[in-house]
């Protein structure tokens, strides 16, 4: 007959317990070592690529914007650095932000263009100043810019533009709304930079755009119109707005720009329209009409644009993660 000692006894009840605990513990340790690989892992890079502007507040609003972007994915880490870099007029420049992020460490890149509609920047200048495309033409105008190509070391993926998703349709239903005041008297005009060799891929989203927030708000109705950045703002946006004050409504003007404001974009115009002409000219009307109200706000500045440039990049990773094969 074999007798159990306490001893025995002890060591099977510690057999037990440790058992019970990794059996109960199965799960979630595993969903925290695969979070904990995730974060130690990761070997990705984040670009974040806008135009440029020569002005000092465009590079700083980037500058905030990136920094809101690592702090978003802090808590995650599903990248090993987040960069931000320019097309022109100001650094850092895309050569830089790619070379910042292979130093980092990473071993594949993913640029999101910061661009509301895809326009011969987002096709053609942006694959070219990242090294994925070249031309003569296109070499020629880098050359005629000073602009630096960029020679990755690394695998690099670009993503759409911000036209996709719902972050528009929820800028302009935000600004929109902030604005009216009487719906059944008001009219929307959305004015965007445009591109005259695109406008087939951008007049859908701007009438849906359009469509969708006047239905949703009571608008008595919309319209859209390209102006660049306010060069043909006096030729395209102010006769609109004549005609619909003229008819007695009030005016409602968004921009779809990246960081410069609807009104802001008025008051670019009138400099236009003042430097044009050597005599003293009335202002706009469309400026000073108490019939009209511009949105102070650009596309950067609404509080899910961080988080939709975030996930446009993370849906590319899972995908590729996705379809990673077996080692």
């Amino acid at each position: 007959m074999k007798i159990l000692t306490f001893s025995h006894l002890a060591a099977s009840f510690l057999w037990v317990v440790c058992a019970s605990t990794l059996l109960f513990a199965e799960e979630p340790l595993s969903k925290l070592d695969s979070e904990h690989s995730r974060r130690s892992e990761s070997s990705t890079g984040l670009l974040v690529l806008t135009h440029g502007s020569p002005s000092p507040n465009w590079a700083k609003t980037v500058e905030n914007f990136v920094e809101r972007l690592r702090e978003l994915d802090k808590e995650n880490a599903r990248f090993k650095a987040i960069e931000g870099a320019n097309l022109e007029f100001c650094q850092p420049d895309a050569a830089t932000g790619i070379e910042r992020l292979e130093q980092a460490g990473c071993e594949r890149i993913i640029v999101v263009p910061a661009f509301v509609f895809p326009t011969s920047h987002s096709h053609f200048d942006v694959p070219a100043v990242l090294g994925l495309y070249s031309s003569p033409s296109i070499r020629e105008t880098l050359a005629e810019e000073n602009a630096r190509v960029a020679q990755p070391k690394v695998p690099i993926t670009v993503v759409q533009t911000l036209h996709e998703g719902e972050l528009l349709k929820k800028f302009v239903l935000d600004e929109t709304a902030a604005l009216s005041k009487n719906p059944s008297e008001e009219v929307l005009i959305l004015i965007a930079h445009g591109d005259e060799g695109h406008e087939g891929l951008i007049d859908p989203t701007m009438r849906e755009l359009v469509t969708q927030t006047c239905g949703r708000l009571g608008l008595n109705e919309g319209n859209w119109a390209y102006c660049e950045v306010g060069q043909s703002y006096d030729r395209t946006v102010s006769p609109l707005i004549r005609r619909y004050v003229g008819e007695g409504k009030r005016v409602l003007i968004v921009g779809l720009y990246l960081i410069t404001s609807a009104e802001k974009i008025a008051r670019i115009s009138q400099q236009f329209h003042q430097s044009a002409n050597s005599s003293s000219i009335e202002p706009e009307p469309s400026i000073v009409s108490e019939q009209t109200a511009f949105s102070p706000n650009g596309i950067i500045s609404h509080p899910n644009a961080t988080e939709f440039v975030l996930q446009a990049a993370i849906e590319v990773l899972d995908s590729s993660e996705a379809k990673r094969p077996f080692k």
